[in-house]
């Protein structure tokens, strides 16, 4: 069976972020807190960095949309998915139609979470445009900074020090071979 993927992806900012400043400053040995508004801006920066360049995974739990351009076994973009919101579609009317949550099912192949039909179900027929087919659902380890596995947590803190001590300069390969190993089959559930 062939895998779609999503042709549009997005997903909301986290309600908070999975680093305080006070961690990056405790790796740092700050002892003031003056530059916190700036560190905190670059724990936001690495997170972003470290789920889009390394983990393809959401830290802290996120809404997040994929659209595909028809329906079938549909590979969900961002990991790891907890629960997915809704389904909708435009039929051939252009009328925008929710699929009942009894047709299909949260699967996962190797670790990567995709939409499937459940067992006798059918899907609807559509337009048949592109981005015809959107699906909503919650990505992300957990609401709280506490569920964020420890590697990755480690992985932003080096990276959030780095753009403090080097605001001018991307990380050098050791910053980022240290960050590739923090992201490894450790944090992969």
């Amino acid at each position: 069976c062939l895998m779609l993927r999503s042709v549009n992806a997005s997903r909301t900012e986290p309600s908070t972020e999975p680093i305080s400043p006070s961690e990056v400053c405790d790796y740092l040995r700050i002892d003031y807190n003056d530059h916190d508004p700036m560190i905190s801006q670059y724990c936001k920066e690495a997170r972003q960095v470290l789920e889009d360049g390394y983990l393809w995974k959401c830290c802290i739990t996120q809404t997040c949309i994929d659209k595909f351009n028809e329906f079938g076994e549909m590979e969900l973009k961002y990991q790891p998915v907890s629960a997915i919101t809704s389904i909708t579609y435009t039929d051939a009317a252009g009328e925008t139609q929710t699929v009942a949550d009894t047709v299909y099912e949260l699967g996962s192949i190797n670790g990567i979470s995709h939409v499937r039909l459940k067992h006798g179900q059918t899907w609807p027929s559509t337009r048949g445009h592109e981005d015809v087919v959107t699906v909503t659902y919650s990505a992300g380890y957990g609401a709280a900074e506490t569920n964020v596995p420890e590697a990755i947590r480690q992985a932003i803190i080096m990276y959030a020090g780095h753009l403090y001590d080097n605001p001018q300069d991307p990380p050098p390969s050791w910053v980022l071979n240290r960050i590739a190993a923090y992201c490894d089959s450790r944090v992969m559930p």
